[in-house]
């Protein structure tokens, strides 16, 4: 039945039958040599412009580690969840948590370069998290490259 609907959906969407996709094995998919990275950093401020000015350098910094050819995980890309589900719904303990599954899957952490960052318990909770986890922890992308080139694994 799920698949039966899944199937409709997909074809509804798209135009194409999920049958006549020729699956990837998920090995194939996973590049073991790209890195995944959780950026970490301030988010909330003292005001609305502080806020926006922390997801604007934490969504840059992501977008450089992309361009880069990493595979960043963008918490301040959040935001989206609050505009689709009702407020009621939504916890700020849910966030954490899921911020923190990610974390975990994680080769390397960088935090981004906001001297906010000193302030942000979520920022100072992330980096425990990654070291008490032995995650490496860059304070900036030059060390972060170097670790990467040198071929370090977490």
């Amino acid at each position: 039945m799920i698949e039966t609907l899944f199937a409709e959906t997909y074809l509804e969407f798209t135009g194409i039958l999920p049958e006549t996709i020729e699956p990837m094995e998920r090995t194939a998919m996973i590049n073991p040599n790209k890195r995944k990275i959780y950026v970490a950093g301030a988010y909330s401020g003292p005001d609305v412009l502080t806020v926006l000015d922390n997801m604007r350098i934490g969504i840059q910094t992501s977008a450089d580690l992309f361009k880069r050819g990493f595979s960043p995980f963008c918490p301040w890309l959040d935001h989206h969840f609050c505009l689709l589900i009702p407020k009621e719904k939504l916890t700020v303990e849910m966030f954490y948590q899921y911020s923190m599954d990610f974390l975990y899957c994680c080769d390397a952490v960088l935090v981004v370069d906001n001297p906010l960052n000193v302030w942000s318990k979520g920022t100072q909770k992330e980096i425990a998290n990654a070291i008490a986890f032995k995650i490496p922890v860059f304070y900036n992308l030059t060390d972060l490259l170097r670790w990467s080139e040198n071929g370090a694994r977490a």
